[in-house]
């Protein structure tokens, strides 16, 4: 698969979409060494920015 391009994961039981993406794909211990991360660098430590900075990672 190219990098560049988006994956998209097929869920038979969505009925309304066609395709889902997976979400939350991060254990427990990724998820407290990214939430370091973002304290870190100055970044706020709300939930919508986590979900995006986790898509962002699993979508490399």
């Amino acid at each position: 698969m190219e990098r560049n391009k988006l994956a998209t994961l097929k869920f038979p039981h969505h009925q309304q979409n066609e395709f889902a993406m997976a979400r939350l794909m991060l254990n427990g211990e990724f998820r407290s060494k990214l939430e370091k991360i973002l304290l870190q660098e100055a970044i706020y430590n709300k939930h919508n920015l986590r979900i995006i900075a986790e898509g962002v990672l699993t979508a490399c």
